[in-house]
């Protein structure tokens, strides 16, 4: 197999078959990672669930995928995804992936409570707890985004494009997470929520990849904020309503899809 670039400059690692079964397996080889939330002491940091190491799977998967062509995929230049950044030649869009959630939780956090804003910051946290959660959280993103974005999106969008792209991603990604929901003791509409919620994440990130020329630096910003602004809050998930939240997420993509048209249509009449 050769190494391909699709007509928006994306570097393409696999074939959309290859992409599929990837999908197929992650849930299932995920399983045993599962139990690992019966481990009643928590051995991660951010009192994370010990079950958060099931994110090494889709990432052992991507790796195994692109390895198995080494002969036209060097596996280096899989990795160097992570430092991408210059792909982006329009470098506001890096700006509005790293922007984004931060808005959309604060926006979720005023409507539920407005006097909650001169709180937004935990007085007790320091500026260093800030700076290595994020870098703990932007770990995590890389370890998941080099295979749900540099490896599994630039196929799917060729093939299916960026709206149902986000859709298909989204809800293995969703349903990927469903059992250690369960297992964390989430009520039922919250999961709900959050695996709905998966599924809008996934497109407006795919936008957002379009949009920074097929970044993942993109995509490991937008990740990073989704999971580290709620430690943040005052009440963590608490500062917000996940009703809210997904109102908010899905009217987001509502935008995306018609700024996204509206650009098409431009360019395609200016030519």
């Amino acid at each position: 197999m050769e190494n391909i670039d699709t007509k928006d400059n994306k570097v393409i690692f696999g074939t959309k078959r290859d992409v599929l079964y990837f999908l197929l397996l992650i849930i299932p080889l995920s399983a045993p990672f599962y139990l690992l939330n019966l481990i009643r002491v928590r051995l991660l940091p951010f009192n994370l669930p010990t079950s958060a190491l099931m994110i090494l799977v889709p990432l052992g998967l991507a790796i195994y995928a692109v390895w198995k062509n080494t002969n036209a995929y060097k596996l280096k230049d899989f990795f160097r995804a992570i430092v991408d950044y210059n792909r982006a030649e329009k470098r506001f869009s890096l700006v509005l992936s790293f922007l984004f959630m931060p808005l959309v939780y604060l926006i979720a956090v005023i409507i539920k409570d407005p006097n909650s804003i001169s709180q937004i910051f935990r007085a007790e946290s320091s500026i260093l707890i800030y700076l290595a959660g994020f870098l703990l959280f932007f770990l995590g993103a890389i370890i998941e985004e080099l295979a749900w974005t540099t490896y599994a999106t630039p196929v799917l969008q060729e093939s299916y494009g960026i709206l149902k792209t986000g859709f298909i991603i989204g809800l293995v990604w969703g349903l990927w997470h469903l059992a250690p929901y369960i297992m964390q003791g989430w009520d039922g509409w919250s999961i709900l929520f959050l695996v709905t919620n998966s599924v809008a994440y996934r497109i407006i990130m795919g936008y957002l990849y379009k949009y920074s020329d097929g970044a993942t630096t993109s995509a490991l910003l937008f990740h990073t904020m989704i999971n580290f602004i709620p430690e943040l809050l005052p009440d963590g998930y608490n500062a917000f309503d996940f009703s809210t939240l997904a109102i908010l997420l899905w009217i987001s993509v509502v935008v995306c899809c018609l700024v996204h048209y509206i650009i098409f249509r431009i360019n395609f009449l200016n030519k």
